[in-house]
């Protein structure tokens, strides 16, 4: 079987920083950024060798085939990372692509100078400018993810001149490389995309699934609760801007810790779609219908979390769960809204007494992580051991010397 070509071209890296990013002259420690930056990424792979060399041994003459085969083969993606951005270590794998932590290779090449000047950057401001870049290769994961970046550049721009006081969280976009499938050539070409990146990265469906039995019962009605709430505000906010997230699990769902309550992230938008209003993006489906698909699922799975163990002690949970059970077609968007208030008034009721304890449960539940970023840290020579700590002994934590 014939070799898959690829071309790599020569980057001189000394040179080759990323516009998204540049280091402040009134200071080595701020980074700034750009809202939308697109990099072309010129990795590409011509499949018609293989194509060939299939067909003749193999009798297989269809596209599908092709594309099937393409996909199981192994791949070091960490390869396709552009080269203004130095990866730290890999946050996960998934559908649409494996996603890696990295930090933009100009404020890498500052910190690294603060260290050997014995002024080394705070573990803060390196987490602050961890960029999470997602990387993608063959024709099942980068179909995907240019539908995800042309979502996300769109929430973007809704984002920005959004009139409201309170935006929810979102991964949104920093810069992003071009890429395609030309059927016509057989060219497959990777794609990347730099989000902002989520860390210590907690997925929702972790706590649910792994830390149930670490932690008290109140403690996990109360994630269940918050994250009920916020994850309603971010599907009404897309909602309202017509645009539908189609995956909406707890894996797909981060929790950012904080001193209080954590906040809720939701993440992939590799099969969301902008349904506008007025079309019928799915056949008879109006768009109404849709968001009510998204709510549903998330409302179904926060259901069952909550209603066993929360039936006794919110006033009007039954009833609710009752109507859901009973017709949930035209009006359950109305109904889970209708329960946010009752959801909020437990929040504030439960975490007057707990909020101490929640904080401390979320902190033990980061620790690995730090433990891990402190290691890959390490590795880089940007800080030694302790998340808190900086590199050299004797600087204060928080010290912003140049």
């Amino acid at each position: 079987m014939s070799d898959t070509n690829s071309s790599e071209p020569e980057h001189d890296l000394e040179s080759d920083a990323p516009p998204a990013y540049s280091v402040l002259p009134q200071s080595q420690h701020e980074v700034s950024e750009t809202s939308w930056v697109d990099t072309s990424h010129e990795f590409t792979y011509n499949l018609e060798a293989l194509k060939e060399d299939l067909l003749s041994k193999h009798g297989l003459h269809w596209d599908k085939d092709l594309q099937k085969a393409e996909a199981k083969i192994p791949a070091n993606r960490s390869n396709l990372i552009p080269p203004f951005y130095v990866q730290v270590f890999e946050a996960g794998a998934g559908a649409t692509g494996d996603v890696w932590l990295c930090l933009p290779r100009s404020f890498a090449v500052a910190a690294m100078h603060a260290n050997d000047n014995k002024s080394p950057f705070t573990y803060k401001e390196l987490e602050a400018n961890l960029v999470a870049v997602k990387v993608s290769q063959g024709y099942y994961q980068v179909g995907p993810a240019l539908n995800e970046a042309k979502v996300l550049q769109e929430l973007s721009k809704r984002i920005e001149t959004a009139d409201t006081e309170t935006i929810p969280r979102f991964a949104l976009p920093q810069a992003h490389s071009t890429a395609g499938f030309d059927d016509k050539d057989r060219t497959l070409s990777p794609f990347w995309l730099a989000l902002r990146a989520v860390q210590p990265a907690l997925p929702l469906g972790d706590i649910f699934d792994l830390h149930v039995t670490d932690v008290g019962d109140d403690i996990f009605q109360i994630l269940v609760l918050h994250s009920f709430c916020e994850i309603m505000d971010s599907l009404s906010f897309l909602h309202k801007f017509s645009i539908l997230h189609n995956d909406v699990h707890g894996y797909n769902v981060l929790l950012e810790p904080t001193d209080e309550l954590p906040g809720v992230c939701l993440i992939d938008f590799g099969l969301s779609k902008s349904v506008p209003r007025g079309s019928s993006k799915d056949g008879f489906k109006e768009p109404d219908y849709l968001q009510l698909r998204d709510t549903f699922k998330f409302g179904c799975q926060r259901a069952h979390n909550l209603y066993v163990p929360l039936k006794d002690e919110l006033p009007g949970w039954s009833e609710f769960i009752e109507l859901i059970n009973d017709d949930w077609g035209d009006s359950f968007e109305e109904l889970l809204k209708s329960a946010l208030p009752v959801a909020r008034t437990a929040i504030r009721s439960i975490t007057s007494q707990k909020r101490t304890e929640v904080a401390q449960r979320l902190r033990e539940f980061c620790e690995q992580t730090d433990r891990e970023l402190s290691v890959c840290f390490g590795q880089l020579g940007l800080f030694s051991s302790s998340a808190d700590d900086v590199v050299t002994e004797g600087v204060e934590p928080d010290s912003q010397t140049p």
